[in-house]
């Protein structure tokens, strides 16, 4: 089940407009309320972390990328 690049590079692009336009929201929303405005400029972060999130709640493929030495005691010389 891997990536192919284009597919890899949509989703990227994908991504970068996910958060510009969570920015462009904030700059049309932002009323020059100090408050309001450090809440706003919180979104793109929110916004990235939960899609962060919402990705990673596939147990199977969380697995199936998992390093390979992940949980393994390291060992000098090895």
């Amino acid at each position: 089940m891997s990536m192919n690049l284009p597919q890899a590079i949509t989703q990227l692009f994908q991504g970068m407009m996910l958060f510009g336009a969570v920015i462009g929201f904030i700059v049309a929303l932002n009323s020059g309320n100090l408050r309001l405005g450090v809440l706003l400029a919180m979104l793109p972060y929110v916004a990235t972390i939960l899609v962060l999130v919402l990705l990673s709640r596939d147990a199977v493929r969380t697995r199936l990328y998992a390093p390979v030495s992940l949980g393994k005691p390291w060992q000098a010389g090895h």
